[in-house]
């Protein structure tokens, strides 16, 4: 049973220890993909709707919900990314998009608030994977 277990951790140490991980200028261990200064402003603006949204008392969530989807067409008309890049970026953008739709139809004050939660997981997150050019 030890033997077992010394196998599964060293084998689980090789693993974590194996991967060839760029470290960026920010020190975290990732390869930040960059996106286009002129894509950002879209999604700049969209994060600081949601920051705005954050700090206030009683949000407009409706509202909120059509700006931010107004944002995110423009981010996507203004995409200029190809290759890898961009499938990465898809892979972040297609689930945002679905919260973003899901925030929209929310009806009532607790679904507007649960689907906000939704997507301020994606602001969140954004800048794990990505970072401006």
């Amino acid at each position: 049973m030890t033997q077992q277990l010394l196998i599964i951790v060293l084998f689980a140490i090789s693993i974590l220890t194996s991967c060839n991980v760029e470290s960026t200028e920010n020190g975290n261990n990732a390869i930040k993909i960059e996106v286009p200064q002129g894509m950002m402003v879209h999604m700049n603006a969209a994060f600081e709707l949601i920051e705005n949204a954050q700090a206030a008392d009683h949000p407009d969530y409706t509202i909120l919900a059509a700006e931010l989807q107004s944002s995110n067409n423009e981010f996507i008309s203004s995409c200029t990314m190809t290759g890898e890049d961009h499938n990465q970026l898809h892979a972040w953008l297609n689930p945002y998009m679905a919260a973003l739709t899901d925030f929209a139809e929310a009806k009532t004050d607790d679904d507007q608030k649960t689907q906000f939660a939704e997507v301020v997981k994606f602001k969140e997150s954004f800048f794990q994977s990505f970072k401006e050019q």
